[in-house]
């Protein structure tokens, strides 16, 4: 199992035009009733999860935001899985801007970032952790991988799981 935590100093702000995630429980990322306004968010789109809620990815699904941000403020938590095979994440994201986040990428879902890249615990008093697990998981960006700005960030890679960033 690899951990990294690290605390370093940095910004990044939450896209005030994010569509928001409204459903306070676990949910379907496809339904577009879990999203205000009421529509999957795809290409050229930015999310937030603030409300405490999780996104799910399954079932072969893709998600496509261009970037999104779980806990922006403080007091905010939110958090996304992407699991099963075939199950992918493409785009950007901040896990635990200046509230709590957490990504979960497991058996056999892909996360990747073409541009954006992924930073985990951004923000003073942010907390990030992601985990990528099981055999066949992978986080990967062509940009940066920031774990731990000005807040605290965990990233684990376990079980066959791979991280890698260029």
């Amino acid at each position: 199992m690899l951990l990294i935590t690290t605390a370093l100093s940095a910004a990044t702000t939450a896209p005030a035009w994010a569509i928001e995630w409204i459903n306070p429980g676990a949910g379907d990322w496809f339904d577009p009733a879990n999203w205000d306004p009421s529509f999957v968010p795809g290409t050229f789109t930015s999310i937030a999860i603030d409300n405490g809620g999780t996104a799910r990815v399954t079932n072969g699904g893709h998600a496509t935001p261009d970037l999104g941000v779980i806990g922006t403020s403080p007091g905010d938590s939110g958090a996304i899985e992407i699991t099963g095979p075939g199950s992918t994440w493409e785009g950007g994201l901040t896990v635990g801007y200046r509230g709590r986040g957490t990504l979960t990428v497991s058996n056999g879902a892909t996360a990747l970032s073409l541009g954006s890249g992924y930073s985990i615990g951004t923000g003073f008093g942010g907390t990030g952790l992601v985990i990528v697990t099981g055999a066949g998981s992978s986080l990967s960006t062509t940009s940066e991988l920031d774990v731990g700005f000005a807040g605290t960030g965990t990233l684990t890679v376990s079980n066959g799981g791979s991280v890698s960033s260029d």
